[in-house]
């Protein structure tokens, strides 16, 4: 389907949408965003028309992945998540009511993961907890918020009385302990520092770390300098700050099926060459047909009869026909892959060629037969069917009759992912890969690739968005080290301390500690 029929399954939706028929202008959003993925006004429009929040947040989201310049769409969506933080909240408030602690934990926990300020959602917490670390970071996280909150005062003061020792919980927990307890990645490192009242004992607070400062998409990637969104180069790092890559980044079920047909053609192609000389070499008596084709391409010595009598079985056209498609094929395979824009005119040249190809070697078989003329050549003599034509004819016919249905499937194809051969400029803008949000794994190796590239600020920001869902101790060493490449002590300090509670014993971190102190001496 060409992209004209996105636009008007985008325009019929739309119209729908204007008569009040949301039904309707639902299906042809779905049907029109099924063509093109990565067009933003199908999102859009889809979500005035999705029946429930979490689609509506699930559509926006959607197109601030693709325009995460979109003020107007920005702001819808954080009053979404507002609005999705509330519904939430009494889900989770309700289902802690009727004693399901376990529902009531992870909604509560989505509260507290999209709203670290929310303070009814940190109290109800503190309530259903399973265990007295969980409970004591909730009742901490409440007084950073609310310090004069009598409840979760003395909640925590008894907590305390009954376990002496359980200030210095945090700072003692280990991977296996955070692993075992579903909330406490979220609870431990998302929430928003604590701060303790004078005379209580308790770990050194945290330096204050502004991650914010990193929230803004045209920071250099490399070095977070601030740089304009029209800057070619990093003024302060010189690295480039725009890629040439894909139009389509999503690829369509149309490129898959094209491919599938070229991989068919080269397989195929490469039996119809072994098909005729086996066929000559039968004829001949020859057991090791692929004699015969260095003779054919004019790379052996041949006498004149033997010559003869090999193009009388098989046309050396037809030869050279059957071999050139396959070769081509091949080579064009390897571009279809590559998805580089000059190749798609050999693609479509390639389709002219397989047709033409197709044609010939048919219009030479039915003219010069395959050598089954009913005449005596050298005492060998041609088997004669009802149509002139023996079984290997036969099967050459319909071979070239399926190429052609193919050709024209193939072509098809390639005019619907005309888009997938296309590139474009785009600035690299700091923010999270859509294709791994909301993956802790993804998010992991997604910034350690970064390290890799020593680009730093995404690897800032992929890493920590990573230990927010999971903590992992190799996660903590390269953020650490991507914020000292920053020179963002304050970050890597935060991060520092986090990883102290999390795994206190580990000499990795003694060795990033170090490399931290040196590096705030050169300043």
């Amino acid at each position: 389907m060409a992209d004209t029929s996105y636009e008007e399954l985008l325009h019929a939706g739309i119209a729908a949408v204007k008569a009040g028929q949301s039904e309707a202008a639902r299906e042809a959003f779905i049907q029109a965003i099924q063509l093109n993925v990565d067009d933003a006004r199908g999102w859009l429009w889809l979500s005035g028309v999705a029946p429930t929040l979490d689609e509506r947040v699930m559509c926006l989201e959607k197109v601030m992945a693709l325009e995460p310049e979109n003020a107007r769409v920005r702001q819808g969506l954080e009053a979404l998540y507002s609005q999705q933080v509330a519904v939430r909240l009494r889900e989770g408030l309700a289902a802690m009511e009727q004693g399901d602690r376990v529902h009531a934990r992870e909604v509560l926990t989505q509260v507290v993961t999209r709203d670290e300020s929310h303070v009814e959602a940190w109290w109800a917490l503190s309530q259903i907890v399973e265990t007295t670390e969980e409970c004591e970071v909730c009742l901490e996280n409440v007084l950073a918020l609310v310090p004069d909150h009598a409840e979760a005062r003395s909640a925590l003061d008894e907590l305390r009385s009954t376990s002496p020792s359980s200030a210095f919980l945090v700072e003692e927990i280990r991977y296996e302990d955070v692993t075992s307890i579903p909330a406490a990645p979220a609870l431990l490192f998302t929430a928003p520092p604590i701060t303790h009242t004078q005379g209580e004992i308790a770990p050194v607070p945290p330096p204050t770390a502004d991650w914010d400062s990193l929230d803004n998409p045209y920071l250099c990637p490399y070095c977070a300098a601030l740089t304009d969104p029209e800057d070619q180069e990093c003024p302060v790092c010189d690295k480039e700050l725009w890629i040439t890559r894909p139009e389509v980044e999503k690829i369509r079920p149309a490129y898959w099926i094209y491919l599938g047909v070229q991989v068919a053609f080269v397989l195929g192609g490469g039996l119809l060459p072994v098909f005729l000389l086996s066929y000559a070499g039968g004829q001949l008596g020859i057991d090791n047909y692929w004699r015969l084709l260095p003779m054919y391409l004019g790379m052996a010595e041949i006498s004149p009869e033997d010559m003869s009598l090999l193009t009388f079985l098989v046309p050396r056209p037809l030869v050279w026909l059957s071999l050139l498609p396959t070769l081509l094929s091949f080579l064009l395979l390897v571009g279809t892959l590559t998805r580089w824009a000059s190749v798609y005119m050999g693609l479509l040249g390639m389709e002219a060629l397989r047709v033409m190809v197709a044609l010939v070697s048919l219009l030479i078989l039915f003219t010069q037969g395959l050598g089954i003329l009913g005449t005596d050549i050298q005492g060998i003599q041609a088997s004669v069917y009802q149509f002139g034509i023996d079984l290997l004819g036969r099967a050459v016919i319909v071979g070239n009759v399926v190429v052609l249905l193919a050709t024209g499937i193939s072509y098809t194809m390639l005019q619907r992912i005309v888009d997938h051969f296309s590139t474009e400029d785009r600035r690299i803008v700091l923010r999270l890969d859509h294709d791994v949000v909301g993956s802790e794994i993804g998010l992991w190796v997604r910034g350690r690739a970064y390290v890799q590239q020593k680009m730093w600020a995404m690897a800032a920001i992929h890493l920590r968005y990573a230990l927010g869902l999971q903590a992992r101790l190799e996660a903590y060493l390269q953020l650490v080290v991507a914020c000292v490449h920053l020179e963002r002590y304050d970050l890597a300090e935060d991060t520092l301390q986090k990883a102290r509670r999390f795994s206190p014993d580990s000499a990795e971190l003694d060795e990033v500690a170090v490399l931290l102190d040196e590096k705030r001496k050169d300043i």
